[in-house]
């Protein structure tokens, strides 16, 4: 019971005055200051090996292995420089690198014996706060996934996305679903004013393209939407098809007239025939 007293008697001590332990032969101190802070001081310089390691420029290095490059380091792979970057070491290449915080903060992941022109995927933000996702095959070059945070566009294949999704290449896909409205069934409405063949015949001459249907040097500027062109196109068919059965119905106006016509003919010449 008396020396657990005396060993609480001495940690209340410790803790209210400033204390330290030295080491036996005193390059080590272990300081405390009586107030908030712990300190361990220790020897500049030493050699690889040891578990707990000062170096000039280290505030704490743990399973040093003899690098002396400055920052702090976990093991023999992962560690802090004193610009505040993260650093990702290998045995094959120590330009693997982890930067956040910086300046174009990014991770980079590389494969290939660890070179930098071999295939690589990098996470980076940019200073202008795009976030950008890349994949780098090497002789290649890089092929982006960027995240503009404004505008909140995506883009592939570019950095500078224009619309919601920017893609720049082919797209492929199973199937592909676009949500438009104003469908144009409007056409059968009873009323709806469509173009005479002979309107659009002169229209064509004068402008070398359908009425509301946008131009090649328009299309090459400003592309094409596909739920509007859709659109565009359906209503010409659907034009078309009225058109088509206005001229059904008057080749078979026609037809019976010629028919009616014949009939008299005949008719005509059998009198002829019997006179």
């Amino acid at each position: 019971m008396k020396k657990l007293s005396l060993s609480t008697l001495f940690v209340f001590c410790l803790c209210g005055v400033q204390a330290q332990i030295v080491s036996p032969n005193g390059d080590n101190i272990f300081y405390y200051n009586g107030a908030a802070d712990v300190t361990f001081r220790y020897q500049p310089r030493g050699s690889g090996g040891r578990a707990f390691v000062h170096d000039d420029g280290n505030v704490l290095t743990l399973n040093y292995g003899g690098d002396f490059t400055g920052g702090v380091r976990l093991g023999s792979n992962f560690g802090v420089l004193p610009s505040g970057k993260m650093i990702i070491y290998n045995s094959l290449n120590t330009n693997d690198y982890t930067y956040v915080g910086q300046h174009n903060a990014q991770i980079r992941i590389l494969n290939n014996l660890g070179t930098y022109s071999s295939r690589a995927l990098e996470i980076a933000l940019l200073d202008n706060g795009t976030g950008v996702i890349q994949a780098n095959e090497s002789y290649v070059g890089y092929n982006n996934l960027s995240l503009n945070p404004v505008e909140g566009y995506v883009g592939i294949g570019t950095l500078n996305p224009k619309e919601k999704l920017s893609v720049n290449g082919k797209i492929r896909a199973k199937e592909i679903k676009v949500e438009t409205a104003n469908w144009p069934d409007y056409v059968f409405e009873e009323g709806y004013q469509n173009q005479s063949l002979a309107e659009i015949e002169q229209f064509v001459r004068q402008n070398k393209h359908l009425p509301g249907v946008p131009t090649a040097k328009q299309v090459e500027q400003e592309g094409v939407e596909l739920g509007e062109m859709n659109k565009i196109l359906l209503k010409k068919i659907e034009e078309l098809t009225l058109l088509l059965i206005d001229q059904n119905k008057k080749n078979q106006e026609q037809d019976e007239l010629i028919k009616k016509m014949m009939a008299e003919l005949k008719q005509q010449s059998s009198k002829k025939s019997g006179n």
